[in-house]
Formats: structure tokens, C-alpha cells, sequence
């Protein structure tokens, strides 16, 4: 077996616009991690409450964060 060292690891941070819509979008579909330490019943209750909160919002300016982690064989 090929055995890998790591060459780089890299962050990225950009300002991102968003709307309310996109963002619910994203919490029913479990796109964070931190999703799955709720059971299913504190996930939806956790929604609705999300939900309540988001509905007060008209421009959503966030900082999004992407990491890259390169590889090479040894």
C-alpha cells in the first residue's frame, strides 16, 4: 500500500450573501455536521425555532468557510 504525506492544508473564507429560503434549505437537508447529534425530534423542534428566527431576516451576510487538504504518495 501507497503510504501519503500531507503537502499543504489550506482555509478559505469569503463573504457570502444568502437568503432565508437557501439557508432553511440547508438545515432540513442536514448539510452540517453538527446536525446529526440532535434525534429526530430535536432536530424538527430545532427547526421550527430556526424557522421562527429566520423569518425576521431579509439580507444575510455570512462568512463561509472551505478547507482543502492535498495528499501526496510518499
Amino acid at each position: 500500500m501507497d503510504e501519503l504525506d500531507l503537502k499543504s492544508i489550506n482555509e478559505y473564507r469569503f463573504e457570502k450573501k444568502t437568503t432565508s429560503e437557501e439557508i432553511m434549505k440547508e438545515a432540513v437537508n442536514k448539510k452540517y455536521s453538527t446536525f446529526d447529534l440532535y434525534s429526530d425530534e430535536e432536530f424538527k423542534d430545532s427547526l421550527n425555532t430556526f424557522q421562527n428566527w429566520l423569518n425576521y431576516k431579509v439580507n444575510i451576510n455570512h462568512t463561509a468557510e472551505i478547507g482543502e487538504i492535498i495528499f501526496r504518495k510518499a
